[in-house]
């Protein structure tokens, strides 16, 4: 006598009103529900996320992008704070070596009287630094 192995043709179905095969199903439609709602909040995490990076980079916008690491909020926020640390740091030891700027940025840094000056001397002048700009 052989044995046959049970293949899906020759496997009899279980009875329809038996209350484990009712169970069975009830679960594995809960764990395909829990995997879906499960993506879905690892998607709104992403979102939020990088949401909280942007806001990061925007509260002090001269630290690099890269000084902000980690995939949670937590982890965002201790790197945000270690890093502004840094930066607040070095912003006050330059500026306790009275190195802080006192030039507004594009401001000239000597201004030229241009009251004693002629019209030729002002137009050569002018010219002068155009050609510098250029």
């Amino acid at each position: 006598m052989t044995e046959q192995t049970p293949t899906p043709e020759n496997q009899t179905p279980p009875p329809a009103d038996n209350p484990a095969t009712d169970e069975l199903a009830a679960i594995r439609a809960e764990l395909e529900s829990t995997r879906t709602a499960l993506a879905a909040a690892r998607g709104e995490q992403a979102t939020a996320t990088a949401a909280f990076r942007d806001q990061l980079t925007r509260v002090n916008p001269l630290l690099p992008a890269n000084a902000i690491a980690g995939s949670t909020v937590a982890e965002m926020q201790a790197s945000f704070d270690a890093a502004n640390a840094v930066f607040e740091a070095g912003k006050a030891a330059v500026q306790a070596n009275g190195h802080a700027p006192k030039v507004p940025v594009g401001a000239q840094t000597s201004p030229v009287d241009t009251a004693a000056m002629s019209p030729f001397e002002k137009i050569r002048h002018g010219m002068a630094d155009r050609r510098g700009a250029a």
